[in-house]
């Protein structure tokens, strides 16, 4: 969706390996990223570094919207390389 799209504009994901990495943060209720780490590694430093450098790049995103009650919403994506 939306938030895939915002993050993954700051992604390079032309690389010269193929794999996946599964990055777990946190969008708090301002839209700010916290709480970046690695739930799965893909084997190639090159490729983890890059995904969590579009974590980084992209810092915050838009506010939680109002129907969503919690203070902070805890996302898995998948950054998938081929």
């Amino acid at each position: 969706g939306l938030l895939a799209n915002l993050i993954k504009r700051s992604w390079n994901d032309q690389q010269q390996q193929v794999g996946a990495v599964v990055m777990k943060f946190t969008i708090q209720r301002d839209g700010t990223l916290t709480d970046i780490v690695q739930q799965t590694r893909s084997g190639y430093l090159a490729l983890d570094q890059s995904a969590e450098r579009a974590l980084r790049l992209t810092a915050s995103v838009p506010p939680l919207p109002n129907r969503f009650s919690g203070d902070r919403l805890t996302v898995n994506l998948t950054f998938e390389y081929h």
